[in-house]
């Protein structure tokens, strides 16, 4: 596939530390160069958290919208743009968010998600730097792909905590194999959370390559 620009828009929903919230996410991805630019609009957000701490609210996309190198294939080209997620994002000290999402490819210009987020985990400090990070993706037989990655968080304070992630990615054509292992590289190009209009903005990269 060529250059190839995708609206994306999600519905975000959840209870993280006892508050509930909802987030309406809009935004557009380049298959050509994997850069995509989006920002979510919440109605409440917790007090002892922020957006910016988890895996990605917008991340489930990207498997799909992805820059494709070296032989990779996103799920745009391999699984039409239709596919589910289940993973557990993981923090130091036990705390974890437990995050699904429900990705569809509405028409060859708009791909469309819901998504879950669900757990009990504070961070406060303010957030100086989120590292370029990778995930990979692994075959795991007919309809399945298994995902896992980890991401260094940096504070203001020059502290860091570094999260993990593992899960799976159900293609809803349960014929489909992933038929090697791949990776997908993140490098944010700029992300902040402006807590007092709940507003996310963000714009980053995305790069498959094989492994």
């Amino acid at each position: 596939m060529g250059g190839n620009v995708i609206q994306i828009t999600s519905t975000i929903f959840g209870n993280i530390n006892g508050v509930q919230f909802q987030g309406n996410h809009g935004g557009t991805a380049n298959t050509e160069n994997g850069t995509s630019s989006s920002s979510i609009q919440f109605t409440a957000f917790p007090l002892d958290f922020t957006p910016l701490a988890c895996r990605s609210w917008a991340c489930k996309h990207h498997l799909s919208v992805c820059m494709e190198t070296g032989g990779a294939i996103n799920l745009l080209n391999l699984a039409g743009g239709n596919y589910d997620t289940e993973e557990i994002v993981s923090y130091p000290g036990g705390g974890q968010i437990t995050t699904t999402s429900q990705v569809r490819l509405a028409n060859p210009s708009l791909e469309t998600c819901q998504q879950a987020f669900n757990g009990n985990i504070q961070i406060t400090k303010e957030i100086l730097l989120l590292e370029p990070f990778t995930e990979i993706l692994t075959p795991d037989g007919p309809g399945r792909a298994i995902k896992e990655g980890s991401r260094r968080i940096v504070f203001s304070d020059d502290s860091s905590i570094i999260i993990t992630w593992t899960g799976i990615v159900m293609f809803v054509d349960q014929s489909l194999e992933l038929p090697f292992s791949q990776a997908i590289d993140y490098t944010y190009l700029s992300a902040f959370f402006d807590r007092q209009n709940l507003l996310f903005t963000k714009k980053l990269v995305a790069v498959a390559r094989r492994t």
